[in-house]
């Protein structure tokens, strides 16, 4: 074979060699390519859902801090109701202080459905302490029927109650703000 072909052939083989490193050279491309792609997009995904878990947080917080405040605020309506209703106990108006006291009742009742919907699972638990402990007030009180006089016993088992009541109710002003200041970290 004579050194022309032979060069020839040379050349041919190294265009071959050069050419299949070069598709090599980009097969490796396309798939790095794609795998950045591939993180790139996972990245954004996880972003998108840390970003709306920190939107979900931000909301329930709201939602909670909102129905908390609702709940002290009736609540400290009856507080207010019941502080009537003891001090007028018993008197000639104490019967329509109790029905005023049911009425702040009924509203506090119908807010601490926002707090059994936005929990958590203590703050339930709280609430419906409150409420059990509001009813016991509500129920010493009315233990003296239409008597002008209560007897000293009676009197004592309102003042027990009352103090029961209002320590539930600190108590979940307490709970309240613990859940909102951890749902902050």
């Amino acid at each position: 074979m004579d050194q022309g072909v032979a060069a020839l052939i040379a050349g041919l083989a190294g265009m071959a060699g050069a050419l299949g490193g070069a598709v090599a050279g980009a097969i490796g491309a396309v798939r790095g390519a794609k795998v950045g792609a591939e993180k790139t997009a996972e990245a954004t995904r996880q972003q998108v859902k840390d970003q709306a878990l920190a939107e979900h947080g931000h909301w329930l917080r709201e939602q909670r801090q909102a129905a908390y405040s609702a709940f002290i605020a009736a609540n400290q309506a009856v507080e207010r109701a019941a502080d009537t209703a003891i001090r007028n106990t018993p008197g000639p108006h104490w019967r329509s202080e109790l029905e005023s006291l049911g009425q702040a009742i009924d509203e506090l009742n119908n807010v601490s459905s926002q707090v059994a919907v936005l929990g958590p699972t203590n703050m339930i638990e709280l609430s419906g302490r409150v409420f059990h402990k509001l009813l016991r007030l509500r129920a010493t009180l009315g233990e003296g029927g239409d008597a002008v006089d209560f007897t000293q016993d009676h009197q004592d088992r309102i003042d027990e109650s009352w103090d029961e009541f209002v320590e539930t109710g600190h108590l979940f002003q307490e709970g309240a703000r613990r859940v909102l200041v951890s749902q902050l970290e």
